[in-house]
């Protein structure tokens, strides 16, 4: 019967997050530091739907062992602090993987005049030049001791590796000229 009790009085110390002094609690400290999660919670109403899962996470591993609302508090924001610098840390990767991103897909003015002109190219010219751009590392260290050989030399292998026909290369090169000219 006294153990009854004893829960009892345990349930009324941890009282349920909406209204309580941990939801207090965790409004104050995402008010500081929700900079940190905005990448991966998006608005304010999910950090602290998120803070709410810490405090119940955390009443289920400790609510029993502890036997005051300050012991429980100190708990609770040792894990607040440990689950948002994890969640922190996770955000600035995605955020860097974001910008990453961007960065990569920027096109300057010089490449997008490229793609432009090459749009107009052949099928076999546009075959050649993935096959250049596409390359394995091995195959690309081939193109580039052609290239110092002569660029006669480089287009034919490339052109090759593309199934071109030989009869066609030199009116592939004339075409790729007449397009960067």
């Amino acid at each position: 019967m006294e153990s009854q009790t004893q829960s009892l009085q345990k349930t009324v110390l941890l009282p349920d997050f909406p209204n309580s002094p941990f939801q207090g609690y965790a409004v104050n400290y995402l008010n500081k530091h929700f900079w940190r999660v905005q990448v991966i919670f998006g608005d304010f109403e999910d950090a602290l739907s998120e803070a709410c899962l810490v405090y119940y996470e955390c009443r289920r591993l400790y609510g029993s062992r502890v036997t005051t609302r300050a012991h429980f508090m100190a708990l609770y924001k040792r894990m607040m602090h440990s689950w948002f610098t994890d969640w922190a840390n996770y955000d600035t990767k995605v955020r860097n993987y974001h910008n990453n991103l961007t960065d990569a897909e920027e096109i300057t003015e010089p490449e997008a005049n490229l793609t432009a002109l090459l749009n107009d190219a052949s099928g076999e010219l546009k075959t050649v030049l993935q096959v250049i751009i596409n390359a394995p590392s091995e195959i690309a260290a081939t193109l580039r001791d052609d290239a110092k050989r002569g660029v006669d030399r480089f287009f034919q292998h490339a052109a090759e590796l593309a199934h071109v026909p030989p009869d066609h290369v030199p009116q592939l090169k004339t075409e790729l000229y007449s397009l960067l000219t």
